[in-house]
Order: structure tokens, then C-alpha cells, then sequence
């Protein structure tokens, strides 16, 4: 008759910090394994995907609309055309917008509603690139924010000339 093979196993009740960690991190990766497969494909997809950073002066924002927001190109050249950037490319700073932008997207430059021109990213980079607050200054848009203070002022200004004139 053949004897039965014996088969030992030890088990540690108090295993090392590092023996846990080993056991929890096979846990969790075979768990999350098509998860973090996506994501490395996501970003593996991303990085293929060249993108051109470009910062752009807060003064050069006309509004922030629901899915863009519109800016104005600074004096020079193009003083007095807008264009509009998906607000997935747009991370607002402290100071300044930072664009996003893929290499092969091209910036629409508009004159009272009419596309008249497209840059290209490095035309786009070479007109507004160390641009400041004064240079979008002297360019026609005003901010919601100004006009109604112009308003206010003359409106007030009405006010004290009739008042002037009624108490004579």
C-alpha cells in the first residue's frame, strides 16, 4: 500500500508590512486590471496627440460663453478681429488664459460676425505671444462691465445737468 504524500502548508498570522502590501496590491491590480488597461490606453491616445501650449493675457477675454470664449487679437495687424476657443481648450490662470490647442487647429479670425481669416497655430503663436493688458487696451471691445459703468457715469452726469437746470 502506498502512504499518502503529506502536504505542509504555513501560514504567518503576522505577516510583514511589505508580505501585505504584496497581497493587497495583486488583489487590487487583478480587480482593476481592464480599468487601468483603458487608462493607459487613454493616455498612451493623448500623448500621441501633440498639443500646443499657449498663454494669452486675461485682458484679451471678452466673455466666457457656456461651450467657448471669445477673445481679441491685440493691437497690430489683426487689432479689432475676435476668436472663439472650445472651452476644453481654455484653463484659466491667475493672470492669464492658457490654450491647449492641437497642432493641426486653426484659429478663426472674425470681423462683425464674418470669418475672414485662419491661422495657423504658429501664426497665432507669433501675434499674441509676450503680449500684455496695455496692448489689448486701445482695441474697440469693451467689457459688459465698462459699458454699463459708461452708462451709469452718464446717466448721473444727465441727472445733475437737469437737476442744475430745474433749480434755476
Amino acid at each position: 500500500m502506498d502512504k499518502p504524500k503529506l502536504n505542509y502548508r504555513f501560514h504567518n498570522p503576522n505577516p510583514t508590512d511589505e508580505e501585505l502590501t504584496r497581497v493587497l496590491l495583486r488583489i487590487c491590480v487583478d480587480a482593476n486590471r481592464k480599468k487601468a488597461e483603458n487608462a493607459i490606453r487613454e493616455c498612451a491616445l493623448k500623448e500621441s496627440v501633440t498639443h500646443r501650449v499657449i498663454a494669452v493675457d486675461n485682458a484679451a477675454v471678452i466673455a466666457d460663453l457656456e461651450e467657448k470664449t471669445l477673445f481679441m487679437m491685440p493691437d497690430g495687424e489683426y487689432k479689432g478681429k475676435t476668436y472663439s476657443i472650445p472651452i476644453e481648450y481654455v484653463k484659466n490662470e491667475s493672470r492669464e488664459r492658457v490654450l491647449e490647442l492641437p497642432q493641426d487647429y486653426r484659429i478663426e479670425l472674425c470681423e462683425k460676425g464674418q470669418i475672414i481669416e485662419k491661422l495657423t497655430i504658429d501664426e497665432f503663436v507669433k501675434v499674441v505671444s509676450g503680449k500684455t493688458a496695455k496692448d489689448y487696451e486701445s482695441t474697440i471691445y469693451k467689457r459688459p462691465s465698462e459699458i454699463a459703468k459708461e452708462r451709469e457715469k452718464k446717466s448721473k452726469a444727465g441727472r445733475r445737468v437737469s437737476s442744475n437746470q430745474s433749480s434755476k
